[in-house]
């Protein structure tokens, strides 16, 4: 049993799991059983569990997901929308970002492409990247707010040093020149160093037009697309199919005669 001294030392030193594991060991009768060297294992796995989990948490929470509880094993491969299984699934195991190739997810509106593009940063986190998901209108308006050049620069260097970047919403709105030249820099500093996850209505045959087709917008498009994973969602709409799905939940649930 440790001691108020070495309780409070401990938590001092940021290490009050200790406690806790130690305590719970105390409650359990096999724990008496254990060697010294056993229960210091013991103990030295489960706070490394516990500091892996909250790290974890952290990195979630900092990414500011739009969809924070997204999973890829939760994704739903319907026939209807003919999604690629096996490279949806591959990119679970983060490879693409060893090798800082792209993704661009694209689809009609409401099929789903926003979950699978947090889901994707959610297994990053889990594996310890630093992610960061952004619409691209929030990304333009805080550009909007910067009215120093340094400013501005600094906010694309921070933006550049994710290991993954998920820009969602992508040139939803065609693009001032100033949003223009933003996406040049940002793309500079991210080919072939990071990957960048791109999500929109729009296939990356278009995004040069959207931009103007211009040489600066097909410098964008190249350092943000070379030799691209593309994820086809489809137009297949799976806000509507999931509300009839609720929908029919609750009418099978429902008392014969009323709603419930």
């Amino acid at each position: 049993m440790l001691d108020s001294s070495t309780s409070r030392k401990l938590s001092e030193m940021k290490l009050h799991e200790i406690v806790d594991i130690v305590e719970r060991q105390e409650r359990i009768s096999e724990s008496f059983s254990m060697s010294f060297d056993e229960r210091l294992g013991q103990i030295v796995d489960e706070l490394y569990l516990l500091k892996q989990e909250n790290r974890i948490k952290g990195l979630v929470k900092r990414a500011r997901f739009r969809w924070p509880n997204a999973d890829l094993s939760s994704v739903l491969f319907l026939p209807e929308r003919k999604l690629d299984r096996n490279a949806i699934m591959n990119l679970a195991q983060c490879t693409f970002m060893q090798a800082a190739l792209p993704v661009a997810i694209y689809g009609s509106a409401s099929s789903g492409k926003s979950y699978i593009a947090c889901a994707i940063g959610k297994a990053a986190c889990r594996q310890g990247y630093k992610v960061k998901y952004m619409r691209v209108q929030d990304m333009f308006s805080h550009l909007a707010e910067l009215d120093r050049k340094d400013s501005v620069m600094r906010f694309a260097r921070r933006l550049a040093n994710y290991d993954l970047l998920i820009l969602d919403e992508w040139l939803s709105t065609i693009p001032s020149e100033t949003e223009v030249n933003f996406l040049f820099e940002l793309a500079e500093k991210r080919s072939e160093i990071h990957s960048t996850v791109i999500c929109g209505v729009y296939e990356p045959e278009s995004w040069c037009e959207r931009m103007g087709s211009s040489a600066q917008s097909e410098s964008i498009v190249e350092r943000l697309i070379h030799t691209p994973i593309n994820i086809d969602c489809g137009d297949f709409n799976m806000r509507d199919y999931l509300a009839k799905q609720s929908s029919n939940k609750w009418q099978t649930l429902a008392p014969a005669g009323g709603a419930i």
